[in-house]
């Protein structure tokens, strides 16, 4: 197998978990042992083979719910193989497939972009390239979105729920999203509206009438939170009748000051952000 063929084998199996990946590139011999210090989230293996100098795994592990020495198979968050070849040949397979790649950067580096995969060079003495897989998009490659278009739809949607009877009514608005407003539907029967990039929960709140807005910890670890008005001891509702509950579940701790003798909340930040924002019947 060369690099062409590697990549296209990624192509028809994306390796969702490791035994996907394994299938295509041998057995990595995950270790669950604590000693090895690869069983909370990620793994690298120097020197792995000829054809893939290099490689680095990050896995989905809940810190607090898995077991860190219990054997699985873990699901990948994303993978970066070192290949050693010619990366122009790959770069045809990846173009044949998805088209014409989209250039976006990181802070480190730039990529050609064929969702999921993305792919850097090295210096080409090195005779090596980068493919990555991603099972969602970095945040650095979302492409900004027009900041009027979501204002404008959040506001709708805020407007709609206020006068809204029926759940077709929520329905009907929410599967016509503004078009470059980083706005996905994500659910129905319950409508979830997921925002990539997420919406800054300031905003999100001064759209919504939530202000003064803080973060409610959800659950005994407080491991999930979500946007509520101050002194409320309830999640928002809304509709005519009030008959909808309306959850915005922010993409972790706030970063405001924790409010005393009030357990699980504390302040937004300049920086929080929403990242899902749900409607259920109560």
């Amino acid at each position: 197998m060369d690099a062409a063929q590697l990549v296209a084998r990624l192509i028809d199996a994306p390796p969702v978990r490791l035994s996907d990946l394994e299938a295509v590139i041998g057995p990595v011999a995950m270790s669950f042992d604590p000693a090895d210090r690869e069983n909370m989230g990620s793994l690298s293996r120097p020197g792995f083979s000829a054809l893939i100098p290099r490689l680095h795994v990050d896995y989905r592990f809940d810190v607090y719910h898995d077991d860190p020495e219990r054997p699985r198979d873990v699901e990948l968050r994303s993978c970066t193989l070192h290949v050693r070849g010619d990366g122009r040949a790959a770069e045809a397979v990846l173009e044949a497939r998805f088209g014409a790649a989209r250039a976006v950067a990181n802070e480190y580096r730039p990529y050609a972009v064929y969702q999921p995969f993305y792919l850097w060079a090295v210096p080409p003495e090195n005779g090596t390239f980068v493919v990555e897989w991603h099972a969602e998009p970095p945040r650095w490659a979302l492409p900004v979105p027009a900041a009027a278009a979501r204002t404008g739809w959040l506001e709708g949607l805020r407007d709609r729920i206020a006068g809204a009877r029926t759940f077709a009514e929520i329905e009907a608005y929410c599967t016509r999203p503004a078009p470059g407003a980083g706005i996905e539907i994500a659910g129905r029967g319950d409508c979830v509206v997921r925002f990539a990039p997420p919406v800054n929960a300031r905003h999100f709140a001064t759209v919504f009438g939530w202000l003064p807005a803080i973060g409610q910890a959800r659950g005994v670890h407080m491991d999930s939170w979500e946007l509520r008005r101050r002194g409320e001891g309830r999640p928002p509702v809304g509709g005519a009748l009030r008959q909808w509950e309306l959850s915005a579940e922010l993409g972790g701790r706030p970063s405001g000051d924790r409010i005393e003798d009030a357990y699980g909340q504390a302040m937004i930040g300049p920086e929080d952000e929403v990242v899902t924002f749900s409607i259920r019947a109560r």
